[in-house]
């Protein structure tokens, strides 16, 4: 099933940077289609293994406690995740850490899961000595009236996050067989670096 995706503008204004406009309701039923495997209508804590930034925020998308996800559920998360109205693109900062000790350069990817494949455009970055990372887009990815192409930024979104490494051997469960995902939207931004902690 299609997710009902296309671009427009956050406002009227010419200088505003266009949004992703991602229909809540269709992203929803594409999610249960791909991921309710026992067809029960609803994700399980086990199904939602195969979709880690749900799984990793998985209590802020279950509003009635029940431990699965509705249709109903997704939909009122993807809302605020892929509300046009804040902003198009976002500047964002994670902290990546091995066993909680800051890891220096290493390669941060955000992935769109396979329902989100070719909406959201990847972005990538290199961990400083403290850890954190600035992921940024594709020069071609970003923007035309974005008014600095230096500055990295993303669009908001779920996204599997993939750790590479040229000295350190990451597992598999980092990068080819990732089990590591974050939402990224406004209102996750005003706090810490996002956390990215890798055990091994």
């Amino acid at each position: 099933m299609g997710v009902g995706l296309t671009v427009s503008g956050c406002s009227s204004g010419p200088s505003r940077i266009q949004a992703i406009d991602v229909d809540p309701a269709d992203l929803s039923e594409a999610v249960l289609e791909a991921h309710d495997t026992d067809g029960n209508g609803a994700l399980s804590s086990e199904e939602l293994k195969a979709l880690p930034p749900v799984f990793g925020a998985q209590q802020q998308y279950d509003s009635d406690g029940n431990g699965e996800l509705s249709a109903a559920e997704l939909a009122a998360r993807f809302e605020k995740v892929f509300d046009p109205n804040m902003g198009g693109v976002l500047p964002v900062r994670c902290r990546v850490t091995r066993n909680g000790t800051p890891l220096a350069d290493a390669e941060i990817r955000f992935v769109p899961p396979k329902v989100l494949e070719g909406v959201l455009p990847p972005a990538s970055g290199f961990s400083e000595s403290d850890g954190i990372v600035a992921p940024g887009l594709a020069p071609e990815d970003v923007p035309e009236n974005f008014p600095n192409k230096r500055v990295p930024v993303m669009r908001p979104g779920i996204y599997l996050v993939e750790v590479t490494h040229s000295k350190l051997q990451i597992p598999p469960q980092y990068n080819t067989q990732t089990t590591l995902g974050l939402e990224v939207f406004s209102q996750l931004l005003n706090g810490p670096p996002l956390p990215i902690d890798l055990k091994f």
